[in-house]
């Protein structure tokens, strides 16, 4: 009590973050000893995710009951559009090479798979590290001006949005590392890649307030990607 252990601060966010982000991969190092194991372990961290939250929920600028009782169609469709130009104008013009896709293997053990860790990471990156940053950096009354008037977004929303992202790279370096065995130059060339992507499901949560469309938008993105055959 005298240490006002729930009031925010930027140590509380950054460590706790690394925290679970270390956590997270010593549980991917756990040998999976039946299919539903990943699943489990993802459930497990989101819930844990979730009362954290609670537990910081009057010093956050979005509750936890508003951004999981939001949901924008309209904004989620455009979301959609977004993904498919990056999927197939960006990367078909860096790669020279066509997108197109592969339906015939259906897995839905796979698709509860995807959706969970979209679940997952949406709570830890949007839902806590974004929503608690924003309502940390907005305390401070310069970071209120607007950045971008044309996007009417404020300093601090910027700040959170870096932040998020910064760290939606890095739980990914364990993959990239020790299961994909990149090297030097792709590790790093997949961090940035990851950054901007984290940036732009950041934009959306931004947008609409709504875990469930970053959620979708997420899930999405993942299951394209999953069935995509250059």
């Amino acid at each position: 009590k005298k240490i006002c252990s729930k009031e925010l601060n930027i140590q509380k966010i950054c460590i706790s973050t690394l925290i679970l982000i270390l956590v997270w991969w010593g549980m991917v190092l756990i040998p999976l000893r039946t299919a539903c194991d990943s699943i489990v372990k993802r459930l497990l961290m989101t819930v844990l995710l979730i009362f954290m939250l609670k537990y910081f929920d009057k010093d956050l600028k979005l509750k936890l009951a508003e951004m999981w009782s939001r949901f924008d169609f309209k904004n989620l469709i455009y979301s959609f559009i977004g993904i498919f130009i990056w999927l197939f104008a960006f990367w078909s013009l860096i790669s020279q090479k066509i997108c197109s896709f592969n339906f015939s293997n259906y897995n839905f053990e796979r698709y509860i798979d995807l959706f969970v860790l979209s679940v997952y990471e949406e709570v830890f990156f949007r839902g806590w590290v974004y929503t608690a940053s924003w309502s940390l950096f907005d305390k401070c009354k310069t970071n209120k001006n607007k950045f971008f008037n044309k996007f009417s977004i404020t300093l601090s929303e910027v700040k959170a949005i870096i932040l998020s992202s910064l760290f939606f790279a890095i739980i990914h370096l364990q993959a990239y590392v020790a299961i994909l065995n990149y090297n030097f130059l792709q590790t790093i060339s997949g961090l940035i890649q990851v950054f901007f992507i984290g940036t732009f499901f950041a934009l959306i949560f931004r947008k609409t307030k709504s875990i469930w469309n970053v959620i979708l938008v997420h899930f999405f993105w993942d299951y394209i990607l999953g069935i995509m055959v250059y």
